[in-house]
């Protein structure tokens, strides 16, 4: 299955707030109504809908964040809808979101956090190239890796 990366915007915001992780995966990942609205109110965050074929299949937030010195691009979201799950998508897309960022941004420090019990995040981030830094920042465990 083919899988894109869409903007999230009027024709779609709604079925991306539907989409939501298992019971046991909801203290790893914010809301998807959580993350739009977080995005709406920080002029750097980037949502994008995660799509197989036509299907909405999970979501993910980007941003520039300016809290590092100096500022860092980083996933600040990923997730995949619970039905959507174990088939590849969240690999598939965010090897598509470095790509595009690569291209726009050159072979820049780009970075993601995980729960550290949150053992398969982990291992997808560290399957990637990313470097667990061995770091919590706000309690979620900082990796690293070169666009």
């Amino acid at each position: 299955m083919e899988i894109n990366l869409r903007p999230v915007d009027g024709t779609n915001w709604y079925a991306i707030t539907q989409l939501s992780v298992s019971e046991q995966q909801r203290s790893f990942v914010a809301s998807n109504a959580f993350s739009l609205a977080q995005a709406a109110y920080t002029p750097q965050a980037c949502p994008l809908a995660i799509y197989a074929g036509e299907q909405a299949v999970g979501f993910l937030l980007y941003a520039c964040d300016t809290d590092f010195d100096p500022p860092m691009w980083g996933l600040w979201r990923l997730m995949i809808d619970q039905e959507h799950q174990r088939k590849g998508y969240g690999r598939r897309a965010l090897v598509l979101l470095l790509e595009q960022l690569e291209k726009a941004q050159g072979h820049v420090p780009f970075f993601t956090s995980a729960d550290p019990e949150n053992g398969p995040a982990i291992a997808l981030y560290e399957s990637m190239g990313f470097h667990n830094t061995g770091k919590l920042v706000e309690g979620k465990l900082l990796l690293i890796r070169n666009l």
